[in-house]
C-alpha cells in the first residue's frame, strides 16, 4: 500500500497523558472564591499556575481548531502564543457556576466556568472551563483547562433560527432571494443532513449561502437508495438544527421515507 494511506497507530487509552487527581476538599470551600484570581489572571497566566499534569482542551476558540495540550510547560507556551495573536479579554466568572466533583474520598476538584471575548478578528464570545486542585503548599493549580468558540460577534446567534411564519417582513436572518443574486458568501456541496445542517448555521449567523445537490429533490440521497433502507443509528442522533426533525411517534430507526419528508419539512420551515 501507498505509504501516505497508512493508518495512524492505535493508541491504547492507559497510554494517553492525563490522569485524574488525588486530591481531598474540604466541605465547607467556596469553589468560586478558589477560581477568581486564577480567571482574573488568565490573560497572562504562567506554567506555575498548573499541575505538571495539566490538560488544556481548546475547541475552536484560540487556536482555531481542536487542540490538547498536556504538562504545565507546554500549556503555558501554547497559552502565550494563542492569546499573542488573538487578544483575549474580559474573562469573567459565570456566576452560580462553582462546585466541588468528587468521585471517591480522594478523587475531588473545584470546577467553575467562566466566559470571555476575543478581539482579533473574527471577533468571537467564548466560554470555558477551569477544574482547579490543592497543591502541596497549601494553594490551588490548574488541573484542566477548557476553552470553547460560542459565537461571531456581529453575526446572529448561531443556536437560533426563526421559522418562516414567524417572519413578518424582511429576509430571514436579513438574507436577501432575489432570483437576480448571484453571489454567496458560501457554497455547501450536498444536500443531505450535513448539508442543510450547515446551511441553517449559516443563515441564523446572516450569511449568504446556496446549497447545491446532483439530486432534484430534497432527500433524495436516501429515496433513491433500496426500498427497505433506514437508519442505522436511532432518532434522537438525526435531528436537523433548532429543533426536533422527527417526532416521537416515527420509528426510532427511520426509514428513508420518514428521513426525506423531514429534510423537507426542516427546508420549508426555515426557508432553507
Amino acid at each position: 500500500m501507498d505509504g501516505k494511506f497508512q493508518r495512524t497507530p492505535a493508541s491504547s487509552i492507559v497510554d494517553l497523558p492525563g490522569s485524574l487527581p488525588v486530591a481531598q476538599i474540604a466541605e465547607d470551600v467556596d469553589p468560586e472564591a478558589v477560581a477568581v484570581p486564577f480567571i482574573q489572571q488568565l490573560s497572562s497566566i504562567g506554567a506555575d499556575a498548573f499541575t505538571e499534569d495539566a490538560l488544556w482542551r481548546d475547541s475552536f476558540a484560540l487556536t482555531g481548531t481542536l487542540r490538547t495540550f498536556f504538562s504545565a510547560e507546554l500549556i503555558a507556551t501554547a497559552w502565550k502564543d494563542t492569546t499573542g495573536h488573538r487578544s483575549p479579554s474580559n474573562f469573567a466568572l459565570t456566576p452560580h457556576s462553582g462546585h466541588v466533583m468528587r468521585l471517591g474520598p480522594d478523587t475531588a476538584w473545584v470546577d467553575v466556568a467562566f466566559t470571555f471575548e476575543i478581539e482579533a478578528q473574527p471577533a468571537t464570545l467564548c466560554s470555558g472551563f477551569i477544574s482547579l486542585v490543592p497543591d502541596n503548599k497549601g494553594g490551588w493549580r490548574i488541573w484542566l483547562l477548557r476553552t470553547i468558540l460560542e459565537q461571531l460577534k456581529g453575526h446572529g446567534n448561531v443556536d437560533i433560527l426563526k421559522a418562516q411564519a414567524d417572519i413578518a417582513n424582511g429576509a430571514p436572518n436579513g438574507i436577501e432571494r432575489s432570483p437576480e443574486s448571484r453571489h454567496f458568501e458560501c457554497v455547501i456541496v450536498g444536500g443531505g443532513q450535513a448539508g442543510l445542517g450547515i446551511a441553517g448555521r449559516l443563515q441564523a449567523l446572516g450569511l449568504s449561502y446556496v446549497v447545491i445537490d446532483r439530486n432534484e429533490r430534497v432527500g433524495d440521497s436516501w429515496m433513491l437508495r433500496y426500498d427497505s433502507v433506514k437508519l442505522h443509528t436511532v432518532r434522537e442522533y438525526a435531528h436537523l438544527p433548532f429543533g426536533r426533525t422527527f417526532s416521537a411517534e416515527e420509528p426510532n430507526f427511520l426509514p428513508k421515507q420518514n428521513l426525506a419528508a423531514g429534510y423537507q419539512r426542516y427546508v420549508d420551515k426555515f426557508g432553507i
